[in-house]
């Protein structure tokens, strides 16, 4: 409570985007990313589902999409909770081979949940008063009575938290192992990714169309190979660029058309990378985030997502943005070494205490990349049904025919390049994607090449 008082935003759940569209996809959403965590209570499921029930009846949506499925409400109730047989998100975690998992599956659930015994709970949920002796006996003692002060949550929905907290901290932390490992394996000699003061990356789906020649019947010759990539702007060397000041020129332009996009919201700029620093990711559960796993036959399925990571304590904090200067000049690794370290020490000296102004935490913040881009190959220029194809949901054509840079000779590997006929990259927020989800140090240092030991 007092740091809920204090900052409510390490307590609520954040922002999130690209939501859910019917009872039934949540409730799977649900059921994957709790495979396995039996300290998430029936009860806060339940909530869970009723919250954002009421959400999308407000929404007026159909009466279908209020339904939930039996196979989703046997994995949130039922055996599929213990197995997770089936399920996409379950068989991520039962693959995932992140250092830690288990020690961040069980901490979230102790700092969401916790356990204790009933008179315990009831005695640190109460207050007492005295009602004094009543005097009818000699031996007659003095009489308390019990009551509870009821404090409004209503932004507090831990089965949610829990589950974005547990495959957004994830997806974090793949993304800062994938950049480590381009640092350690591609950029010889470079730097430590930590070893700079702050860490930006982006991260996109790529699909790669391809049309089979050799098909002479089929009506239809054409498929989609997905993939995804990165780069990691906050260590790659790109160009800088002057802001500019967007604004609504038109009806659908803005006033300057090569560095801003036109969104439901007005005119934003658009998200600035270097187009020579892609780097084509080999984690297949990144991958899979950005939609650059698995058959498609959408490229609007594909999305493009940044991450910033911020470490500092929590008192620097404002309720939105990034935290405030602390005047030291610490690296990434500096502040999460300091942070394990006085971390420690502060829960050692009041471990009865749950919250310390003090305590050094790690923001992850998420945004989406809002441009997607198109580049049809020289071999297919000219042919209507390819460009209809590639440059479909809005992708804007590529003006420097940059987008196949990071290919092996421009060409996905694999693939024929007489049958490849372009490429759309994604963009925009995955589904269910939250603003900002809080780490802790050891959770990043866990996942480099180069892990902290005390």
């Amino acid at each position: 409570l007092d740091e809920y008082l204090v900052n409510s935003r390490f307590c609520e759940l954040p922002e999130l985007f690209n939501l859910w569209s019917t009872m039934d996809d949540i409730a799977g959403h649900l059921a994957d990313t709790v495979a396995g965590a039996l300290g998430v209570s029936a009860t806060a499921l339940q909530g869970a589902l009723a919250a954002f029930q009421q959400k999308i009846t407000q929404d007026k949506v159909k009466k279908a999409a209020l339904q939930v499925g039996e196979k989703a409400m046997d994995g949130l109730f039922g055996a599929g909770r213990l197995v997770g047989k089936g399920t996409k998100m379950a068989k991520a975690y039962l693959a995932d081979d992140l250092k830690g998992k288990g020690r961040r599956k069980d901490r979230l659930q102790e700092d969401l949940f916790g356990e204790l015994e009933g008179g315990t709970l009831l005695h640190r949920m109460s207050y007492q008063r005295s009602l004094s002796n009543n005097g009818l006996t000699s031996n007659a003692k003095e009489r308390f009575q019990r009551y509870v002060v009821a404090v409004p949550c209503p932004n507090f929905n831990p089965a949610l938290i829990f589950s974005v907290r547990r495959e957004w901290g994830a997806v974090a932390r793949r993304i800062v192992m994938e950049a480590d490992a381009f640092s350690q394996n591609v950029q010889k000699g470079a730097r430590e990714i930590l070893s700079y003061p702050s860490f930006r990356a982006l991260v996109r789906g790529e699909g790669y169309l391809i049309e089979d020649t050799k098909k002479k019947q089929a009506a239809n010759k054409t498929r989609w190979e997905v993939a995804a990539s990165m780069q990691v702007p906050s260590v790659d060397s790109a160009p800088s660029k002057t802001p500019v000041e967007c604004s609504v020129s038109g009806l659908t332009g803005c006033n300057h058309p090569d560095s801003c996009v036109r969104t439901w919201s007005g005119c934003v700029p658009k998200t600035t990378f270097n187009p020579d620093a892609w780097k084509l990711v080999t984690d297949g559960l990144l991958s899979n985030v950005v939609g650059g796993l698995g058959f498609t036959s959408s490229p609007e399925k594909l999305y493009g997502i940044e991450m910033n990571l911020y470490c500092a304590e929590k008192q620097l904090f404002d309720r939105i943005g990034p935290p405030t200067e602390s005047g030291k000049a610490e690296s990434l690794r500096e502040c999460l070494e300091r942070g394990v370290a006085q971390n420690a020490a502060l829960h050692a000296k009041e471990p009865w205490r749950l919250y310390f102004p003090e305590e050094v935490v790690v923001l992850a913040t998420f945004d989406e990349i809002n441009v997607r881009e198109c580049e049809v190959v020289p071999s297919a220029m000219g042919k209507a049904h390819i460009d209809s194809l590639v440059c479909s949901s809005g992708a804007v054509r590529s003006q420097d025919n940059s987008l196949r840079k990071h290919l092996p000779k421009g060409v996905p590997k694999d693939i024929d390049p007489d049958q490849f006929r372009g490429i759309h990259t994604g963009a925009g927020y995955p589904q269910g994607a939250p603003l900002e989800v809080p780490l802790r140090p050891e959770d990043i240092l866990e996942v480099v090449s180069t892990p902290w030991l005390p």
